[in-house]
């Protein structure tokens, strides 16, 4: 039986590895260059990046090869019985108790519209990682000199304080329940 948001989900995914594709194609060509201050910083925050995405797609692969694999059970992000649900923001990345409506529409044992939310925040910020690195490389591309000289310097701020892509990303893998014993026992 097709389950909704797994093709969401696997295309989020796919972005997401595409992003971190491109962040080690950055990170090669930046080798060829001078370091600067600022450069050291992106990179590092690049490899977080890199890191927290193989670490977040590792995760969810790990657990869509569960024959028992169930995107709601998986995904529904949940505080505890009878306490409140919580989604991601999308603006700014931190876990937001839901709404009146939305407590309505997500009671116990109603885990689709929690599953979805967070597959909509997981393909927001894969497209916004998505986007901010393929700026970076096109300056890269165009002219390193550039991209030193006049680039660099607001892009590691973005990155560091507008964007927090690898906090944002931790959060997501933190946001994933443990549902080993929900498998296993379903065997």
């Amino acid at each position: 039986m097709p389950q909704p948001g797994l093709e969401k989900l696997l295309l989020c995914l796919k972005k997401l590895l595409a992003s971190g594709a491109l962040i080690e194609d950055i990170l090669i060509a930046l080798e060829s260059k001078r370091e600067t201050l600022e450069e050291k910083i992106i990179k590092r925050t690049l490899n977080q990046i890199a890191g927290t995405i193989g670490a977040l797609v590792r995760e969810l692969h790990l657990r869509l090869s569960e024959r028992t694999f169930d995107i709601d059970s998986i995904l529904s992000i949940k505080l505890g019985k009878g306490e409140p649900r919580v989604t991601i923001s999308t603006s700014t990345g931190k876990l937001m108790p839901t709404g009146s409506g939305a407590s309505d529409r997500s009671r116990e044992g109603d885990s689709g519209p929690t599953s979805q939310l967070w597959i909509e925040a997981a393909a927001d910020l894969a497209e916004q990682i998505e986007h901010k690195v393929a700026e970076l490389k096109k300056m890269i591309d165009y002219d390193l000199n550039f991209l030193e000289q006049y680039y660099e310097h607001e892009f590691c701020a973005s990155l560091l304080n507008e964007h927090k892509f690898a906090e944002r990303l931790q959060l997501l893998i933190h946001t994933l329940p443990d549902n080993s014993s929900t498998l296993s026992s379903q065997s």
